[in-house]
């Protein structure tokens, strides 16, 4: 409806939806992609260092941590007001054309992944696999951006995941309570 409405269109509605669909799509490819490189990368080493019952746990519980406190941070904030509003954000940020939707996509993907990308980390340490923390993780991030006032449940969520981190830390195989 955006693009029809602009004067001089060069795409029609559809194509403009569908590339600004895609640019969206392509930013969190990338994302995925590059998190997997390092993941196969990690694997690759096969760091026996990192099992569960050596130092699994304390690398999990320092990656929910630090997830947790890129929650507080300005720049969680700034990327998640942005990826709350994306129809203002068009409207300020517009771009003519299939290539203009195509990259606006692509940086609106770029400010939601800035929003979700340690909740993403969340998943590779308590496993990727997990259908539960999945659900648990998409749960939080969809009541983040899309509940009116959802953005205040980024402190719970940092208090939380900060809590995991040290039960992981206290309950991992060795760790020495202080």
């Amino acid at each position: 409806r955006v693009s029809a409405e602009r004067p001089g269109r060069t795409a029609a509605p559809e194509g403009a939806t569908a590339a600004f669909v895609g640019g969206y799509l392509a930013a969190w490819t990338a994302y995925g992609l590059v998190a997997y490189g390092l993941f196969r990368a990690v694997v690759g080493v096969d760091a026996g260092f990192l099992t569960w019952d050596r130092e699994g746990p304390l690398v999990a519980g320092a990656a929910v941590a630090a997830a947790g406190l890129y929650q507080l941070t300005p720049l969680k904030r700034a990327c998640l007001r942005r990826c709350r509003t994306p129809l203002h954000w068009v409207m300020h940020r517009w771009r003519p054309g299939l290539t203009g939707a195509l990259a606006m996509g692509a940086e609106h993907g770029a400010w939601c992944i800035g929003c979700c990308w340690a909740l993403m980390v969340v998943l590779f340490a308590l496993g990727a696999m997990s259908i539960a923390w999945m659900a648990l993780v998409a749960a939080l991030v969809l009541v983040e951006k899309v509940l009116p006032r959802g953005e205040r449940l980024a402190a719970a969520v940092a208090a939380v995941l900060l809590a995991l981190g040290v039960v992981f830390h206290v309950t991992a195989p060795g760790a020495v309570l202080a």
